[in-house]
């Protein structure tokens, strides 16, 4: 955990304090929560969206596979760079 941003109440409970709860002000409030991990490093739902959103390649199958006349096409989002992947098919 991080120990930086932790804070301690009355009754002895410690937990991650952020956006005024040290006292000062002004202060960005919850700002600093928008983003995809919480604060102890723990993904949140949206992490995994953005992981996706965010992958260098995307991948469509065309008609079925399984006949053979099936197609996979890779698309590299890289495009300023080669795609250097190694692509396996397991039958």
């Amino acid at each position: 955990m991080i120990t930086d941003f932790t804070t301690t109440l009355p009754q002895g409970k410690r937990y991650i304090a952020y956006g005024g709860d040290f006292g000062d002000y002004p202060n960005d409030g919850t700002f600093c929560l928008d983003g995809v991990m919480f604060a102890d490093l723990s993904p949140k739902p949206q992490y995994y969206e953005v992981k996706k959103v965010y992958q260098n390649v995307s991948v469509a199958v065309n008609r079925d596979l399984s006949t053979g006349n099936g197609r996979i096409e890779v698309f590299n989002k890289n495009y300023f760079e080669p795609a250097v992947y190694d692509i396996k098919m397991d039958s």
